[in-house]
């Protein structure tokens, strides 16, 4: 029960001169502090991250690299870069694609934004800090896709 109600049944019940209510009423005003206390000192669970928000990014950045080189190129193209615009629009289908299947079911339009940007700043802080490694020495294992690497040739 609301606290203002809580407190006009308390009155009523005073003025009935009805104790058994009275306490009851007094136990459920001490239950509401004591849940609002818990639920103000809790933090808000964070959102789910995309499901597909590693598709996501790269979509967008394969369409900020295509928006740059239209930039740069001024309307004078190479045949790669023909090609490259080519793809645009299927790009921009596989991205709308890719964030529909990332949406929640009942989410708005607006929580969705917050969690897509999120995401997006995420994976600009992966790439910042998830560089470097030597390799460990070994050769050819930069372009495998099964995990496996091979010992590199000595010189």
């Amino acid at each position: 029960m609301h606290r203002r109600l809580v407190d006009t049944e308390i009155k009523k019940a005073e003025a009935d001169k009805k104790e058994k209510l009275l306490q009851k009423l007094e136990e459920q005003k001490e239950k509401l502090k004591a849940t609002r206390a818990a639920v103000a000192g809790a933090s808000p669970k964070q959102t789910p991250p995309l499901k597909h928000g590693e598709n996501v990014r790269k979509m967008r950045l394969k369409l900020a690299q295509i928006a740059k080189m239209e930039k740069d190129s001024a309307g004078h193209y190479t045949l790669d870069e023909l090609k490259r615009l080519g793809e645009r629009p299927e790009i921009e289908e596989a991205l709308k694609v890719f964030e529909e299947r990332s949406r929640l079911w009942f989410e708005t339009d607006e929580e969705f934004e917050l969690r897509l940007a999120r995401n997006l700043r995420e994976g600009a802080v992966q790439k910042k800090s998830g560089g470097g490694g030597s390799g460990g020495g070994y050769g050819g294992g930069a372009g495998s896709k099964d995990g496996f690497s091979t010992v590199g040739k000595k010189r």
